[in-house]
């Protein structure tokens, strides 16, 4: 009840809401228990999701300039640490992370598109978890629903444009892991709606999604396992089949023969080794200077010969901090460089993320713009690289595979491992979530999985440059549609930005 003497209107209590992906404030970030002597317990008590009716953008550190100085030139020093940040994320990937998965996949027996669905989902999802830990207990930000939706669709439409875009030819895309990855995202898309629909999430459904995507990660281990045991059935009951042919033994050994030995020269994957990276980096300087001295173009020689210089820092932190496991007497420690690498990935998206969210207020971009546009591709930067440099070797699947594993663990592990954190720490407060425009969400990220398969299907599982232009035709249509969502054309669904300082 009030205190004596305030005039109060105690029908109306102040709205407790978040986001979906939970990077809205669970403070009253302009109210201290001394000004509010009404809901000054419930502040003092703990996080009582009391959150002011403006939305304010707290999720990165603030800028080192004025915005005076940013508009006038500062600005550019913000491109360019993006860029060292995209630059980190690509050499990691390629010359590090990727080699390691491959290391994974062979010592623990597990088929490309299981592997990208899992570790490499994990890695590349990193980002997002880190921030929706810093939103959860420190930040007052409201970006987090269009990150969430954002990103999700970034990696279901956008990865299948870039590795069409990429690709030197068509990649065939293998149709069972795409089916099964897409199946078990839309499960994770129920299920993070059942438990948000209600706008509360308890201690209970948070531990849910998180064993939920425990059992995710166990199944997608056990395919090798469920696969041998389908088709060892399969064999029992083919069984009867083989007897009745059994008349004609010497033509029937003699074709299964010729049908194992195709099967077994048609599985083995050609060998295709791995750059070194500091071979890599000396065979482009000889090139490059070669060609400067048999009359080649001398800007071009100075260019590279400036970018090398530039990046030589990045890359010698790298290399000092990460272990090349392509050499023999490294590759036993393929785990540890495994989190290495995803450390190193988590920090550069963080900055990408960070000086892209900078450039968007500088350039007047509201948050919820920037959540669907830049902060969504700034964290599915792993993914993109990846998708890309797997395209170029013509292994599509491994990019669709990756795509959604990070959604399926988005949505399961990243969201329900802060939420139960944070239940845990202070028992009794369930999370609230801000569910007026989840509808729309649900839609949005539905039908992008559904497209996706769509055009997959109608293409016979092939991607070629048609097919990515088409899909980035459909993403960009997508991305329209959230802008207006997130605008509240159809509705208030999202506060308005704080104006305060």
């Amino acid at each position: 009840p009030p205190a004596p003497g305030l005039d109060v209107d105690v029908d109306q209590p102040p709205r407790a809401v978040t986001s979906l992906s939970a990077a809205d404030g669970h403070h009253g970030a302009n109210r201290t228990p001394a000004e509010d002597p009404v809901w000054g317990r419930a502040l003092d008590s703990g996080p009582a999701d009391i959150v002011p009716e403006c939305d304010t953008d707290a999720l990165f550190p603030g800028s080192l300039f004025s915005p005076e100085d940013l508009r006038h030139g500062a600005i550019v020093l913000y491109f360019v640490v993006a860029f060292y940040g995209f630059y980190v994320i690509a050499v990691v990937c390629e010359f590090y992370f990727l080699p390691t998965v491959e290391i994974i996949c062979e010592e623990l027996g597990l088929t490309p598109d299981v592997a990208a669905a899992t570790f490499m989902s994990l890695a590349s999802s990193s980002p997002e978890l880190f921030v929706n830990v810093v939103t959860t207990f420190v930040t007052r930000s409201t970006m987090g629903v269009g990150t969430t939706v954002g990103s999700a669709t970034f990696n279901v439409l956008g990865l299948a444009s870039f590795i069409g875009l990429a690709a030197r030819g068509p990649i065939v895309i293998s149709a069972v892991p795409v089916v099964r990855d897409s199946l078990l995202y839309m499960a994770a898309i129920a299920v993070t709606t059942a438990v948000v629909w209600d706008g509360s999430v308890q201690w209970y459904e948070a531990l849910m999604m998180v064993l939920l995507s425990l059992a995710y990660l166990a199944f997608m281990f056990s395919q090798h396992r469920l696969a041998h045991w389908a088709r060892s059935l399969l064999a029992r009951s083919n069984s009867t089949v083989v007897l009745t042919n059994a008349s004609r033994p010497d033509e029937i050994s003699s074709v299964s023969s010729e049908v194992a030995a195709k099967e077994v020269v048609d599985a083995a994957p050609l060998p295709q080794p791995q750059p070194d990276p500091e071979v890599a980096v000396a065979v482009a300087n000889q090139i490059s200077f070669t060609a400067g001295n048999q009359g080649g173009c001398s800007w071009r020689r100075a260019a590279w010969c400036a970018f090398n210089a530039a990046t030589w820092p990045v890359r010698t932190a790298i290399s000092l901090t990460i272990m090349d496991t392509k050499k023999p007497h490294l590759r036993r420690f393929y785990l540890l460089n495994f989190v290495l690498c995803v450390v190193w990935i988590a920090l550069a998206a963080y900055v990408v993320s960070w000086m892209l969210a900078v450039i968007g207020n500088t350039l007047e971009i509201s948050d919820a713009v920037m959540g669907i546009t830049l902060l969504a591709a700034g964290g599915s930067t792993p993914e993109a690289v990846s998708a890309i440099i797997m395209s170029r070797k013509g292994v599509g699947s491994v990019g669709i595979a990756n795509g959604l594993g990070a959604n399926t663990l988005n949505m399961l592990m990243n969201l329900g491992m802060p939420w139960l954190v944070r239940s845990l720490v202070f028992p009794g407060l369930p999370w609230t979530v801000l569910s007026e425009g989840l509808p729309y969400d649900l839609v949005t990220l539905v039908s992008a999985v559904v497209v996706l398969n769509l055009v997959l299907l109608a293409s016979r599982y092939r991607l070629c440059r048609m097919q990515g232009v088409a899909t980035f035709i459909v993403y960009f249509l997508f991305i329209v549609v959230l802008v207006l969502i997130e605008l509240n054309v159809f509705g208030l669904y999202h506060k308005s930005e704080c104006t305060t300082e």
